[in-house]
């Protein structure tokens, strides 16, 4: 998030069988406007 509060990036995981695959990370302020909240990651 940037200083003010808005989105500045999000971030994408592939998962399988309960293991990280995969991480895509985009960061423009521009392209993650459908994106209203984040998702909190917890450990099983």
């Amino acid at each position: 998030m940037s200083p003010d509060g808005a989105f500045d990036g999000v971030t994408a995981l592939r998962v399988v069988d309960g293991r990280i695959t995969g991480l895509h990370h985009v960061r423009n302020p521009e392209k993650p406007t459908r994106v209203t909240a984040e998702t909190p990651l917890t450990l099983r």
